[in-house]
């Protein structure tokens, strides 16, 4: 039986036989073949170690990580700081009302009344956000007393009470929940955009 040339161009050695079988041949030669088994291997590697390195980001984030790095939330955020936003899309921080910050200035956070790692069933519940300033938001656990005040004046009296009854509910606030918070977020943020008629001021 003749034996084909190795596949590679201008390679003339000859097919290398497939170990055990006398009639089977691997498309490459000798070399090729340890050439092309070695790559394979090096890019199995690759994928294994980018796979543990994905593993090992995903598993050093806590809840309130990926809560906050959701695509939901990103909308939910947006929508609130443009809701309060004037004209000039400026935004008043609600528990330190004397800063005043450009509406994508990272200094001025979307803040919670009630926590989104504690109570799952507010999390995205417009009543409980606020713009807030990046220090009251992080460094003075949200001023919740001084929030209280503002989201009574804002949204009415009882609001709160109603909230801390609403935060008890069971929620699981999985995959397919945040899709649909993403959702609803979006429709809000491009609704306000067109209302306003302005473009996305984060673009």
């Amino acid at each position: 039986m003749k034996i084909k040339k190795c596949r590679h161009k201008d390679c003339n050695e000859p097919r290398m036989k497939c170990p055990g079988n006398n009639n089977l041949y691997f498309q490459n030669c000798v070399n090729h073949q340890i050439e092309a088994v070695t790559s394979k291997v090096k890019s199995e590697t690759e994928k294994y170690k980018a796979g543990l390195e994905m593993m090992r980001k995903t598993s050093n984030k806590t809840g309130v990580d990926r809560f906050y790095s959701s695509t939901a939330w990103s909308w939910c955020s947006k929508y609130v700081l443009l809701y309060y936003a004037d004209e000039d899309l400026n935004v008043r921080c609600a528990t330190s009302p004397h800063l005043i910050y450009r509406v994508t200035d990272k200094k001025i956070h979307c803040g919670h009344y009630l926590k989104s790692d504690q109570h799952k069933a507010t999390a995205f519940e417009f009543k409980n956000l606020f713009p807030q300033s990046y220090s009251d938001n992080c460094h003075f656990s949200g001023k919740p007393e001084i929030a209280k005040l503002w989201i009574e004046r804002t949204h009415g009296i009882g609001t709160v009470e109603w909230l801390e009854i609403k935060k008890n509910e069971t929620y699981h606030l999985d995959t397919d929940e945040l899709g649909k918070w993403a959702n609803h977020y979006k429709i809000l943020f491009k609704g306000l955009l067109k209302q306003r008629g302005i473009s996305n001021p984060w673009k």
